[in-house]
């Protein structure tokens, strides 16, 4: 866990407090996490995109593997209750394949979609009841893709409930009631009002792909996409705007816990923070630059993000840094970056940096290639003298550097692992 130490006096005013990064990892494995959600506020459920299960019953404390028996290519989850979930994707032999227990991952039961065409593959799916299910795939002939939506209503009978006209596979799906379903293609929201006897298509005036939406209340919808678009509606989907999370990066999932606060999470490491219904969006520092595919929150505090390489994290705070600690009796009056100590080191060094004035401050680790591996400050900070810890355990002995970037100040050191 990496952490922040405030230093902040005002006149003859000194005190004592303690910063802690919002976010923490815990290590699982190595596998591509694609998927994480929470039945309970006990038991978790995280996929990988090999077809491995991960289970939480201690609320993600702890976590075992668990084998849903083969390795495939998997795109996504959903969950009922503890003992019922899915994962959905893509077989080896090009087809659509989902994956389904009812017995919390004890035994698993397969469906697979059986295309004439050349490939077919599930990227979504949703629980009406653990009976009823929806799911939505992207089916591809030699020249097009298309998107398709299958249903079942019991017995893993699937029957087809729409397939698009034109040229667009279907993104994600939700069950909102028995006889309110909706899909998304890119830039546009299907939805039908009676199981899926009529259906209208709604435009969400995107520039680019969006491939994940959020139901909230008061027919309030929430969706993400490709290079930083989120969209929101107010009225079930009918009419959209724009919201500005001040990014370009892609976001893989949008998650909200209520109608006013929700993160998105996304390419190198992306988590973003709103807490007025989107109108505004805070930076979070992951500690890591790897692509974070979901997110998922128990409740205002608790939550967790899943990426690539195994990548998992923890918060207990919303993602939010809280407390600090200072003795100075002045604010620094220039910006600086000192030794890290000790060094050399193994496996955690402290690196201290002092900043004047309010400042967006960004601390990077840099190997001896050139390439960020991990991020350890990425906050708007006010003035004071400031310390954070690298925690070097997942990391081979040899020379790094650490790099501050705030305004126009910028500095790098180097420091040696010796294990």
């Amino acid at each position: 866990m990496k952490k922040f130490i405030l230093t902040i006096a005002i006149v003859i005013i000194s005190f004592n407090c303690y910063s802690q990064s919002g976010w923490y990892r815990i290590n699982i494995a190595n596998n591509p996490c694609i998927y994480v959600g929470f039945p309970t506020q006990s038991t978790g459920i995280i996929f990988s995109r090999n077809g491995f299960l991960y289970k939480s019953t201690d609320g993600g404390n702890n976590w075992y593997l668990s084998n849903t028996g083969g390795a495939y290519y998997m795109r996504n989850g959903a969950i009922y209750d503890s003992l019922n979930f899915l994962l959905v994707g893509q077989s080896s032999g090009s087809q659509g394949l989902l994956r389904r227990t009812t017995d919390g991952g004890n035994n698993w039961f397969d469906y697979v979609y059986s295309s004439s065409e050349i490939f077919f593959s599930f990227d979504a799916a949703s629980y009406l009841n653990r009976d009823t299910i929806v799911a939505a795939g992207t089916e591809a002939t030699t020249t097009d893709q298309f998107g398709k939506g299958i249903r079942t209503l019991g017995n893993n009978v699937w029957n087809n409930i729409f397939t698009t006209s034109n040229i667009s596979p279907f993104y994600d799906v939700k069950y909102k009631t028995k006889d309110s379903i909706s899909f998304l293609q890119s830039g546009v929201f299907l939805t039908t009002g009676n199981g899926g006897l009529n259906w209208a298509s709604y435009y969400m005036n995107s520039g680019w792909f969006v491939n994940n939406f959020d139901f909230q209340s008061n027919g309030i919808i929430y969706a993400s996409g490709e290079w930083g678009e989120i969209r929101k509606s107010t009225d079930n989907g009918i009419n959209w705007f724009n919201l500005n999370a001040n990014t370009t990066r892609h976001t893989y999932k949008i998650f909200f816990t209520n109608a006013q606060t929700g993160w998105i999470v996304g390419d190198s490491g992306l988590i973003k923070r709103t807490t007025n219904g989107g109108q505004n969006w805070e930076n979070q520092n992951s500690g890591t630059r790897i692509f974070l595919k979901s997110v998922y929150f128990i409740n205002s505090n608790t939550g967790f993000a899943v990426g690539d390489s195994g990548m998992l994290l923890k918060t207990t705070t919303g993602g939010v840094l809280t407390g600090f600690t200072g003795n100075e009796t002045q604010v620094p009056s220039a910006y600086s970056l000192s030794q890290n100590y000790p060094n050399p080191f193994n496996p955690t060094t402290t690196i201290k940096f002092a900043v004047p004035n309010q400042s967006s401050v960004k601390i990077t680790v840099i190997d001896i290639t050139g390439k960020e591996i991990e991020t350890l400050v990425n906050e708007k900070l006010q003035a004071g003298t400031y310390q954070t810890n690298w925690n070097a355990s997942n990391f081979s002995s040899g020379v790094y550097f650490y790099k501050i970037t705030a305004g126009e100040f910028s500095e790098t050191k180097k420091m040696l692992l010796v294990k």
